[in-house]
């Protein structure tokens, strides 16, 4: 099966970037294989939220469903995807971003 890794470091706070990426919905919104993706199950995402996504492939659309088997905010989520010709597990781990040796923290005064 092939590896995809990728880091990224984003301005923002944690639990925003977790709670935008950790809903599938939004995929179509940050990956630029997806056309189109969204909630298939009510309610809020947890362990067992389903996806009905749409991934460019060659030029077609195919779709594939994905459900959320692991749920850690703002940590960690994993997702397992089913096509009909792919299978595919996304698992996308989130941190906090370590200041820089050296570099002062920044403090509040008042």
């Amino acid at each position: 099966m092939p590896l995809l890794q990728e880091t990224l470091e984003i301005d923002r706070p944690l639990e925003d970037v977790f709670a935008f990426v950790g809903d599938f919905a939004n995929t179509k919104h940050w990956d630029p294989g997806v056309a189109d993706s969204r909630q298939v199950t009510e309610g809020a995402v947890t362990v067992g939220t389903r996806y009905a996504v749409e991934v460019v492939f060659n030029g077609r659309r195919l779709p594939m469903t994905y459900e959320v088997t692991e749920w850690d905010p703002p940590n960690r989520v994993v997702l397992h995807g089913e096509g009909s010709t792919v299978t595919a597990v996304d698992d996308i781990r989130f941190e906090r971003r370590r200041p820089a040796r050296g570099s002062a923290t920044p403090r509040t005064c008042g």
